[in-house]
C-alpha cells in the first residue's frame, strides 16, 4: 500500500518558520487506507476504531482492501468475509442416460 507518513532523518518543510528542518522523532498512531481508492483517515492510539472503520468502508465497497498502518507497517488488512453475487439459475443439463425409457 502507497503511504505518505514521514520518517526519521526525512527533511521537510515547517509550517511555522518556512525554513526545511530534519524529522527527529516520528510519533506513530494508526491510520486507515484503501488500496483501491482515495479513502484514507487517522485515528491516533485508538486501533479498535481503526478496524471498525477498515470494516465498515470494505463492507460499504466489496471489492475494496482496506489496511491498516501504525506509522508506515501494515498492522491489519481488512477485506469482507462474503460476497453476495446474484448467479444466473440454469435448468440442469440433462443427459442420454437420464432419459426413461417406456417398456416394451
Amino acid at each position: 500500500m502507497a503511504t505518505n507518513a514521514k520518517i526519521a532523518g526525512e527533511e521537510v518543510m515547517c509550517p511555522f518558520c518556512r525554513d526545511y528542518r530534519f524529522i527527529l522523532k516520528v510519533s506513530a498512531g494508526y491510520r486507515v487506507k484503501c488500496a483501491s481508492c482515495t479513502y484514507g483517515r487517522t485515528f491516533g492510539a485508538a486501533l479498535f476504531e481503526a478496524q471498525r472503520s477498515a470494516d465498515i468502508h470494505a463492507k460499504r465497497y466489496p471489492l475494496h482492501v482496506v489496511g491498516v498502518l501504525l506509522g508506515n507497517r501494515t498492522v491489519d488488512v481488512r477485506r469482507p468475509k462474503t460476497i453476495m453475487v446474484e448467479l444466473p439459475i440454469e435448468p440442469p443439463i440433462r443427459s442420454i442416460t437420464d432419459v426413461e425409457l417406456p417398456p416394451f
